[in-house]
């Protein structure tokens, strides 16, 4: 049993520009690490509580910081002048030297990363991307860092491991193509769940289609106006707690190439992928050479005319199986707990 003072902060952030998933995946270890009886809080920004309102909902301390990484070091020093045990940082914003500050504050230090291209302080490091080596962070972190590389640590609500069979069975006894979600972001600054509106309504194709977002995005009035355009008017779900009953009830995805790529592959979710910030690039091509995702390019290459092709392609039954059970094999849903694990033994 661990000490009752045992303690992780995660330092991340959200906003429209950058979306949630940096504070979705954290959450989804900070419910693993709580369950080992590890003391939990969030060091973040306001504009990450404006852009997740529902964070301040979860059961752990959240201290709400203005300022650079200096306050932030600050005021968790502050907070708990015995220090902490380990903070979790999952920034691209934050460099290795700001990294360094937290060494007085926090006896260990653990990053989340997905570019392999900037050097960082710590004693653990975390990217989920398929295809990510150890050899990617040779001489960007210290050398007796740990380094833990692919889906088989993806972050992962429990939820999503203990669903994956009836996910699995469900999905491989249906055989009709009627509906589609789509999931490109929780703030999707970017507009790209228009832009796949409005091909969708060029293509003609009469599906039941969902739309995953969040109440921050930018785009929502517009969306929820595009949808009722479309052939069969589509179901715009905001900010909904749970999402993994639709994404059982899909026979595929639309989807952003972000963390919630492994939830999709957990489950078996064939997906069409659409490449909307440039640090999905790595991640969405080693999916496609697995033949667990098929590729649709960048969000500005994006046409009519591409889509309608991938629709008819993912609408054969076959091509479906294949996809959905090369996408299985790849994440099982159990990464959180291992990282949770590796953690709680430093």
């Amino acid at each position: 049993m661990n000490k009752p003072s045992s303690r992780i902060v995660f330092r991340t952030d959200a906003s429209p520009d950058i979306g949630g998933g940096h504070v979705m995946r954290c959450l989804s270890l900070a419910e693993a690490i709580a369950e080992r009886g590890w003391s939990v809080s969030f060091a973040t920004s306001p504009l990450t509580v404006e852009t997740l309102p529902a964070l301040l909902q979860k059961p752990y301390e959240v201290l709400v910081v203005e300022g650079d990484e200096t306050h932030f070091c600050a005021k968790v020093g502050e907070k708990y002048p015995l220090g902490i045990d380990v903070v979790v940082s999952d920034s691209y914003a934050i460099s290795v030297e700001q990294e360094q500050l937290w060494r007085p504050v926090s006896r260990s230090i653990a990053v989340i990363d997905d570019l392999a291209n900037r050097q960082h302080e710590c004693d653990v490091l975390l990217d989920q991307n398929l295809g990510r080596m150890r050899e990617s962070y040779t001489g960007l972190v210290p050398q007796l860092c740990k380094v833990l590389t692919g889906p088989h640590f993806a972050l992962l609500r429990p939820e999503f491991a203990s669903a994956r069979g009836v996910a699995l069975g469900t999905r491989s006894a249906r055989s009709t193509f009627t509906r589609l979600l789509i999931s490109l972001g929780l703030t999707d600054g970017a507009g790209a769940t228009l832009r796949v509106l409005d091909a969708i309504a060029a293509a003609d194709y009469s599906l039941h289609v969902d739309v995953l977002i969040g109440g921050a995005c930018p785009h929502l009035t517009a969306i929820n106006i595009k949808a009722k355009t479309l052939p069969r008017p589509a179901t715009v779900h905001v900010d909904i707690s749970d999402p993994l009953p639709l994404l059982i009830a899909a026979d595929a995805c639309i989807g952003g190439g972000g963390s919630s790529a492994w939830e999709r592959c957990c489950i078996g979710l064939p997906t069409l992928t659409v490449i909307v910030a440039d640090n999905q690039r790595f991640g969405t091509s080693h999916l496609v050479q697995a033949g667990a995702a098929y590729d649709l390019g960048s969000l500005e290459k994006l046409s009519d005319n591409s889509l309608a092709k991938a629709l008819d392609t993912i609408s054969d039954q076959k091509v479906r199986a294949n996809m959905s059970l090369k996408a299985a094999n790849i994440c099982d849903g159990l990464g959180a707990q291992r990282v949770a694990d590796i953690l709680v033994a430093l």
